[in-house]
């Protein structure tokens, strides 16, 4: 997979653009998921950690560049929202919440993000311990 579609970030190796580590702080799985994984099939079992590399590969393709299982009624990720269109990323966080709220899950609770940074022109942070 190409880092058109990942891009991994080593919390310890790689410098991260300003802003970046509190948004990633901010966004828990359950979250994220709910967009890419919306519509999984009934029962679907994600690959394991010790799957096939072929296995993996083809699911993570069908997340993220076919966008398989996406929330087909969104336009664009999570992330992409709360970068670009802070007050749409509000209300899709109320929206999640009420559902989580709704369901037998205890929800995550998660911070309301006021505005995330511009990721043009901002510069690096060096977050090595």
């Amino acid at each position: 997979m190409g880092t058109h579609i990942a891009k991994i970030k080593s919390v310890n190796l790689d410098l991260w653009p300003a802003g970046k580590v509190e948004i990633y702080a901010e966004l828990n799985n359950n979250l994220v998921n709910s967009y890419w994984e919306a519509n999984l099939p009934p029962g679907f079992i994600k690959p394991s950690g010790n799957a096939p590399n072929a296995e993996v590969v083809r699911y993570l393709t069908d997340k993220y560049v076919t966008k398989k299982y996406i929330d087909g009624k969104m336009k664009h990720d999570p992330l992409w929202l709360c970068e670009n269109r802070p007050s749409k990323f509000q209300r899709f966080l109320k929206k999640r919440m009420q559902v989580e709220s709704d369901s037998e899950e205890e929800p995550q609770p998660v911070k309301e993000i006021k505005q995330a940074p511009k990721a043009v022109a901002q510069p690096k942070v060096d977050v090595k311990p």
